[in-house]
Parts: structure tokens; C-alpha cells; sequence
């Protein structure tokens, strides 16, 4: 079985964040109007053949939540089978 044990499914805070901005010149990479859809980490994991994923919330200090933990537990919810979250 294979397993990420730290992923973060992209919120648009997340994407959003100045130490993104290098990554996002460095790959043309743009910030989607509306939010990712969890189906879009769903098929990049199976593109990957991972089979289970540590969903990991992610708080950036002097910022707040860019993935919160809310967020995280309504994917897990909604896929138990895929993934299991990490708190911040």
C-alpha cells in the first residue's frame, strides 16, 4: 500500500500565500477563481497510485488557517477510505 503521510489539499488561501509566489513564477502556475474540488487530489493520487493520504490541515503564522482543520475533516468525512486528517 502506498501512503502519503503529508498532503494538503489546496485551498485557495493556501495557494494564495507569499511563500507560494515563488513556486507560482517558477511554474506559470495561476490561482483558480473557485475553490479545488476534492476530486482533484482524489485523481492525483490515483495518477500516483497512492492509495491513502495523512490530509493535513496547515496554519501559517501571523496568518491563520490556509487549510483548516474544519476543511480537513469534511474531506476525511466525506472519503474515510482515502484519507485520514492531521490537525494544526
Amino acid at each position: 500500500m502506498s501512503v502519503d503521510v503529508w498532503m494538503q489539499h489546496p485551498t485557495r488561501r493556501f495557494l494564495s500565500h507569499e511563500m507560494l509566489e515563488p513556486l507560482r513564477r517558477w511554474g506559470g502556475g495561476t490561482i483558480p477563481e473557485d475553490e479545488f474540488s476534492i476530486s482533484v487530489t482524489l485523481d492525483a493520487m490515483e495518477a500516483a497510485e497512492v492509495e491513502f493520504g495523512l490530509l493535513s490541515a496547515w496554519h501559517a503564522p501571523y496568518v491563520g488557517p490556509l487549510v483548516s482543520n474544519q476543511e480537513v475533516s469534511g474531506w476525511v468525512g466525506e472519503h474515510p477510505d482515502r484519507f485520514a486528517g492531521i490537525a494544526a
